[in-house]
């Protein structure tokens, strides 16, 4: 569930008419995208909100229908809420924590909470949108990466996001730093200078995707839920949703796959 939209009608009354899917990159570029996506609202006229979760990666978006464009949303504390008038054809590429500035040559502080397009980087002539499908979209994400010596998931900042995600948030800066062998202070150099946040704000982000994710797939209480996030109570869960601009707990355990019409969240190969 972790990354599966929550696209909804506008008017809330009927299902949303969307397809959602996401792939396994190909094995070259593994180490710099964790996944590629494309998502379809078919019904014309049919506006709809789209929620886009707090995230510690940025991504790569092509939107491929009479809207075209690309551009790059960068790491972001926030939930955003979004509108999209169908019909609407989307496909991208959820890069790592720490990747995008280095792919584009933007300082991470910069990107982090932007939306920036493609043509203004300089990579207009790379990925197209239009009729492109999705085996020429990732073509196009290989040419690219073979232009970058990039760094994969060897650097402090990119090690310490995949440890403080893989604990949903349940672990201290103190404790990643000493886990990689540094002390706190350059962790959260590192970090900042990396992917633009340090390791609290990783946290905050890691805590708020387990709470969506287990207040949509499970029935758990909502004080047990909290627990498993890593919140120190209900309340704590409550406050973080409203300070992230995101909807109540209760409301969201309210929102169910049956909202959600025709949508995938299996990883394809």
């Amino acid at each position: 569930m972790d990354g599966h939209p929550i696209c909804r009608p506008v008017n809330g009354t009927e299902a949303a008419a969307i397809s959602f899917q996401r792939y396994a990159p190909p094995p070259e570029i593994r180490n710099f995208v964790e996944s590629i996506w494309t998502f379809e609202a078919s019904r014309s006229g049919q506006e709809l909100k789209d929620h886009i979760l707090p995230d510690v990666g940025s991504e790569i978006i092509c939107r491929m229908d009479v809207r075209s464009g690309v551009f790059i949303r960068g790491a972001k504390l926030l939930l955003e809420e979004i509108a999209i008038e169908g019909p609407a054809c989307y496909m991208g590429a959820r890069l790592r924590p720490g990747i995008g500035p280095q792919l584009f040559k933007v300082a991470a502080k910069d990107m982090f909470g932007s939306r920036l397009a493609l043509a203004d980087l300089g990579f207009s002539t790379i990925i197209h949108p239009g009729k492109s499908g999705r085996q020429t979209f990732t073509r196009a994400l290989l040419d690219l990466f073979r232009q970058r010596n990039l760094a994969d998931g060897t650097k402090i900042a990119l090690r310490a996001a995949d440890v403080i995600s893989g604990n949903h948030g349940r672990i201290s800066a103190d404790a990643v730093a000493s886990a990689l062998g540094c002390s706190t202070r350059h962790l959260h150099r590192e970090m900042l200078a990396v992917i633009g946040m340090g390791p609290k704000t990783v946290a905050r982000i890691a805590r708020i995707r387990r709470a969506i994710t287990l207040l949509r797939l499970s029935d758990q209480p909502l004080a047990q839920v909290a627990y498993e996030a890593g919140y120190s109570d209900q309340a704590h869960m409550t406050r973080e949703f409203s300070v992230l601009k995101a909807p109540s707990p209760a409301r969201l355990r309210q929102w169910r796959e049956s909202d959600f019409v025709n949508t995938s969240e299996a990883v394809r190969h």
